[in-house]
């Protein structure tokens, strides 16, 4: 659901042995939105770490993030 002042963005939360790892956002390329919104500015080009592409797969939309734990 979107709320006010930020892009269109996807929360997610990788967890590892019953254990959170990490929680973050996903932003969609491309998306108008980007540029007004504080946080994804705030990223500057470590942006592009947690932009990702949609495409079209049917009646649905599909995109794919590459998350790697250290």
């Amino acid at each position: 659901m979107p709320y006010p002042g930020r892009t269109p963005h996807i929360h997610f939360t990788v967890a590892e042995g019953g254990k959170r790892r990490l929680t973050s956002q996903m932003f969609i390329e491309g998306e108008p939105g980007n540029a007004r919104d504080g946080l994804y500015r705030s990223l500057g080009p470590d942006a592009r770490l947690v932009t990702m592409k949609l495409e079209q797969s049917g009646a649905a939309l599909r995109g794919a993030l590459d998350v790697v734990l250290a």
